[in-house]
């Protein structure tokens, strides 16, 4: 076997704001597309971008964000329904199975609905050798049948709700967020959105606490010793809008990528001026919608200017020696509360 061999797919871009290393890059790949059906997988691609980019707060970073589509043909379209789960109901009789590039499959883990790609390093594969730097990974099933799941990559069926499900199962992936309906005691565990302690002193969302329906709500029985922050988020439901405690540990998961900054001017962290020379210096920001972003330039701990890209400095103004120039991009949105990286 020659290791060598690297698999080369098209990628289309479906959005583009800037470098992959400044960026979150979304890379989805398809599975159960036939080569002929690839206009269709765009086009599904670019609906389920354009619902996740409309959602808060994937709206207001949009320009955080990069988005690519892998074209990858399975041999057949389709998915495998074994029809093997105890919970199929109405779908037990409806089975068929599909040559698919990953492997999908539902039915995976004696759940019908639990929807996920079985062969994991073909999907590895893909990603190191076409879009290596990629942060999020969606993998979006060529079936009309409900269903999907969360994990090291999101994966979502086409069915009428599918954007619902792809931008809830980005909850789990991206952001670690827990779901909000009782899925098992399995999945319990202290998360930003899952807790067990009820004491609203000391509930780690408790700068939300009793603001747009945040709370301390117990789950269902059996799961009522864990509490969660609200009644009608979207890590619960397809359809309403992600909490505010979700939002904010989403933002903090994009900042744990990246920092707002596409580049900055001179790029020497120290450099030698002569001393009656006029310096710039300069940044590129990465603004959010609307822009919560505020930049405050220093020269020796002193503001000299705010909410300015750049700054001519005449050197004859300081004495010989060394000088700080500093600048500081702060994000005030109040979509965050509860920031101790501050």
């Amino acid at each position: 076997i020659n290791d060598n061999i690297r698999e080369i797919f098209p990628v289309t871009d479906i959005m583009v704001n800037g470098d992959n290393d400044s960026r979150v890059n979304i890379v989805f790949l398809g599975d159960g597309y036939r080569q002929n059906q690839m206009n269709d997988y765009i086009t599904d691609v670019q609906e389920v971008s354009s619902a996740l980019f409309s959602t808060t707060p994937y709206a207001n970073y949009m320009n955080y964000f990069n988005v690519y589509a892998v074209e990858v043909p399975s041999q057949d379209s389709g998915t495998d329904h074994p029809g093997t789960a105890p919970d199929c109901g109405g779908y037990n009789d409806n089975v068929f199975y599909a040559d698919t590039y990953f492997d999908s499959s539902f039915d995976l883990y004696n759940i019908h609905r639990l929807l996920y790609i079985q062969d994991q390093s073909a999907a590895f594969d893909v990603l190191a050798d076409n879009v290596p730097d990629w942060d999020i990974v969606f993998v979006m099933v060529n079936t009309a049948m409900y269903g999907g799941a969360g994990g090291t990559f999101a994966v979502f069926s086409r069915h009428s709700t599918s954007t619902e499900i792809a931008i809830h199962e980005i909850g789990h992936s991206f952001a670690g967020l827990a779901d909000e309906y009782w899925a098992g005691f399995n999945y319990a565990g202290e998360y930003a959105n899952m807790t067990a302690n009820n004491n609203s002193e000391t509930i780690k969302w408790n700068s939300w606490l009793y603001d747009n329906g945040i709370g301390i709500y117990a789950h269902d029985n059996p799961g009522n010793e864990w509490y969660k922050p609200h009644q009608n988020c979207k890590m619960q439901f397809l359809g309403p809008p992600f909490c505010s405690v979700c939002i904010e540990h989403t933002i903090k998961s994009v900042y744990d990528i990246l920092e707002p900054i596409n580049s900055y001017y001179p790029e020497d962290l120290e450099i030698t001026v002569p001393l009656s020379e006029v310096v710039y210096f300069g940044i590129d920001p990465i603004f959010n919608f609307p822009n919560t972003l505020s930049i405050t330039w220093f020269i020796d701990n002193q503001v000299i200017a705010e909410n300015s890209e750049g700054i001519e400095l005449e050197t004859s103004m300081y004495s010989l020696g060394e000088h700080e120039v500093k600048v500081v991009i702060e994000d005030f949105t109040d979509l965050v509360r509860n920031d101790s990286e501050n």
